[in-house]
């Protein structure tokens, strides 16, 4: 449901109009009267509040199971505090923006969701890398890293890299759809370093198995690296 307020006021016009009850007004939302400049603020009365949970815990749900909606309603929550409207479009803008004010290189990085999904989406390893590198110094980093699954355990790679120097160490989010698999995070290597990763695989010929398979084999050698 693309517009959630908007259809539960279509709704609930229908069934007023199935027991006879005549209603003038178009069904409308605050945000669609925003976007046409006719939001007049009318008073309101606050029924209810319900705190959601802390960013932290949205997050980490967010990466360990690839909560599809969770990352679809962080990326319109960005865009609403930064414009005041909850657009995809302008939350995709907000994203870019942001990373390359912090130096990312956003050359080849073009963002059409914030789930993944869109085949219009494009990043390169140099732009995930980057990412990861500026998170492993910022404030939130722990909170950042918590939130990926670890091979061998949990999330996605719970049956990744078992009884490998990756198993319990080795720290990323996972991607897949049709023809495209990726791994992005980090692991210690046999020094002890942390390492910050990113590997793609585009329009590959085998299997979807063979090719997780490929992947693995990969990141079990950043892990061993001296």
């Amino acid at each position: 449901i693309p517009d959630p307020a908007l259809f539960c006021a279509q709704q609930l016009q229908n069934s007023l109009k199935a027991i006879g009850i005549l209603i003038t007004a178009k069904p409308t939302t605050v945000r669609a009267l925003k976007e046409a400049e006719m939001y007049t603020g009318l008073p309101k009365k606050t029924l209810l509040t319900n705190y959601s949970p802390s960013l932290n815990d949205i997050v980490y749900w967010t990466n360990l199971k690839s909560n599809n909606l969770y990352a679809e309603h962080l990326l319109k929550y960005m865009a609403y505090t930064a414009n005041g409207i909850g657009r995809e479009d302008q939350g995709t803008e907000v994203v870019t923006a942001f990373w390359e004010k912090k130096g990312v290189d956003v050359g080849g990085f073009f963002m059409n969701d914030g789930c993944g999904l869109s085949r219009s989406n494009v990043i390169t390893t140099k732009t995930e890398a980057q990412i990861l590198w500026f998170m492993a110094k910022d404030k939130n980093f722990k909170a950042f890293y918590d939130s990926f699954p670890v091979a061998g355990k949990s999330g996605s790679l719970g049956n990744l890299c078992q009884g490998t120097s990756a198993a319990n160490n080795l720290c990323a989010k996972s991607g897949y759809i049709t023809r495209v698999r990726g791994y992005a995070g980090y692991v210690k290597n046999k020094k002890g370093e942390m390492l910050c990763f990113s590997v793609l695989a585009n329009n590959y010929e085998c299997s979807a198995p063979e090719m997780k398979k490929k992947l693995e084999k990969l990141l079990i050698a950043i892990a061993e690296t001296e």
